[in-house]
């Protein structure tokens, strides 16, 4: 065994930290490159489709963090966007792809480390487009993480070359529960640990029951971290965090199975040992071993599964709503996904704006006093003025992370929409208290109703053409079709004002009838115009 020193210490930490910088680094840039793939990758997924376990595979590898990928999942159950049948295989897929990472990462070799950290620098030197500036940012990670590596496996040389952690079984699997732990726990990130491993390989053969304990412990970690997010989401939330444990206790379940038969039969390790060339390959690929087995079974038994977390936890009969929030802390988020979840928030808040409206229509036109569909409209206002606060926050807590460009544009446009509905929602709560403190309707002849009455219906339909697109499977509409009915509406309006300044002149009315008239045709004409507002914000949404 070598003699221990300080450099030991300092080139094992410099690695570290090294790796962990890196892989943010990585993953912060292709989740900036690949935003829009992510966004339309996500789409389209059946509950009854098995490509959600490769697409989840592919969320985990991008994110860089199992972590990430599943809490991210969990908080898109969380917020209604996925079920919990069509989240089960992607969180199946983003659970492999902490292991299917540290497998790639094995196949490159050290010595490429700092030559693909020069070669991320090149965009930067030659002030190259913002694509050339993230594929290098993704070099330059790559090649930290892989320097870090080689880094890690030169402080580990000091402890020699002979087998680590000899000794009784269970000394090895509490040892490796105990190492793992914290990289889980605090790191919040498998690959950390598993990068760990890799160095270590590198210079000393590792046990396989300690490595199936480091292994389940990592995971273990995450599971009871999702568990204690989920305690403050939806029920779906919560069973999706149970089938995360789940799993989990599947995984713990083939360790042992392998550190089992390795006890049994010794020469079924040193066939594996002999059949790898890398000892970091092949630490890699066994910690893989108990994950695909899990994957295999739990795709193959997922409806029994499916059926048996439908009764865990017990529902209470209430049905829940879906909020949006993060079910953790915000460098957790992966920002494409996240922009989907504020994308669907938008169309529940237009969903609650346009059952205001049409409430308010109908209180408008039967011209009676109704004390419970006022309050009705109340809590409509209430529960959009509550959407748009938590849009803020959430928005809030998404820029705290890297954003590339268009992401960033698409948070702002995001909080005009937001910004626009909840506008509409205040002027049509406004109109239900005109018509609650002075009943102008009442007053005014069959005529001048039916006129304010078609001019409502008009604005009505107007809003629910140019809002169509905020739901995700909608496409945007044409700009002269738009143009158009704007300008119709406009000069309705105006002649509508007209023919109401000549009632005002012969004074046929009540003054405060009239005026409350002109004050409800007034938040009609705001109303349209904030329509428009959303509609120039939704077109500059679809080109970016």
């Amino acid at each position: 065994m070598t003699k221990l020193d300080l450099s030991s210490f300092y080139w094992l930490f410099s690695g570290l930290g090294l790796f962990y910088f890196g892989l943010r680094v990585l993953s912060n840039r292709q989740q900036q490159l690949m935003g829009k793939w992510l966004h339309r990758l996500l789409m389209g997924i059946s509950d009854e489709s098995f490509a959600g376990f490769h697409r989840g595979l592919l969320f985990s590898i991008i994110s860089g963090s199992t972590n990430h990928a599943a809490s991210t999942f969990m908080g898109l159950v969380n917020s209604g966007l996925l079920s919990l049948k069509g989240s089960m295989k992607l969180i199946i897929g983003a659970l492999v792809g902490g292991p299917m990472l540290a497998l790639i990462l094995a196949l490159v070799p050290h010595s490429l480390g700092p030559m693909l950290m020069s070669f991320g620098l090149l965009p930067f030197l030659v002030n190259s487009p913002e694509k050339g500036k993230l594929i290098g940012g993704m070099a330059f990670g790559l090649g930290m993480m892989v320097w870090g590596l080689s880094l890690m496996a030169l402080g580990f040389t000091a402890f020699g070359t002979e087998t680590l952690l000899p000794g009784h079984p269970v000394f090895q699997i509490v040892i490796g529960f105990l190492i793992a732990w914290p990289f889980g726990r605090w790191l919040k990130t498998n690959l950390v640990g598993m990068g760990l491993i890799l160095a270590i390989s590198d210079v000393m053969h590792l046990p396989i029951l300690f490595l199936m304990s480091f292994v389940f412990s990592l995971l273990f970690s995450l599971a009871m971290q999702v568990r204690s997010l989920a305690k403050e989401g939806t029920l779906e939330a919560k069973r999706s965090a149970n089938f995360i444990l789940l799993f989990t206790l599947g995984v713990g379940i083939f360790c042992i199975g392998l550190g089992a038969l390795v006890l049994w039969q010794p020469q079924f390790q040193k066939y594996i040992v002999l059949s790898f060339a890398s000892p970091s390959l092949l630490e890699a690929f066994l910690a893989l071993i108990p994950f695909s087995f899990c994957a295999g079974f739990f795709l193959l038994a997922s409806k029994p599964i499916f059926n048996s977390l439908q009764t865990w936890p017990k529902g209470d009969g209430i049905q829940d709503e879906h909020e949006l929030e993060v079910l953790g802390e915000s460098r957790d988020m992966i920002p494409a996904l996240s922009l989907l979840q504020a994308r669907l928030h938008l169309a529940k808040l237009r969903e609650i704006v346009r059952r205001l409206f049409v409430l308010v229509q109908d209180y408008v036109h039967n011209a009676e006093l109704d004390a419970r569909v006022l309050a009705k409209v109340k809590d409509y206002e209430r529960v959009s003025d509550n959407m748009r606060e938590e849009m803020d926050d959430f928005m809030v807590r998404l820029m705290e992370n890297p954003l590339s460009q268009s992401e960033a544009h698409h948070v702002r446009l995001y909080s005009i929409i937001a910004d626009q509905l909840e506008d509409i929602s205040d002027l049509i709560d406004k109109m239900a208290t005109y018509n609650t403190r002075h009943r102008p309707m009442e007053h005014l002849d069959g005529d001048h109703r039916k006129e304010f009455m078609d001019f409502f219906e008009e604005v009505l339909q107007f809003f629910l053409v140019i809002t169509k697109p905020l739901d995700i499977r909608q496409n945007a509409l044409e700009d002269d079709l738009v143009s158009g009915k704007a300008l119709s509406l406009k000069a309705q309006a105006e002649g509508m004002r007209e023919m109401h300044l000549e009632r005002m002149a012969k004074s046929s009315y009540p003054p405060f009838i009239l005026m409350t008239y002109s004050d409800m045709v007034v938040c009609l004409r705001k109303i349209r115009g904030h329509t428009l507002k959303i509609f120039n914000a939704i077109n500059h949404l679809e080109k970016h």
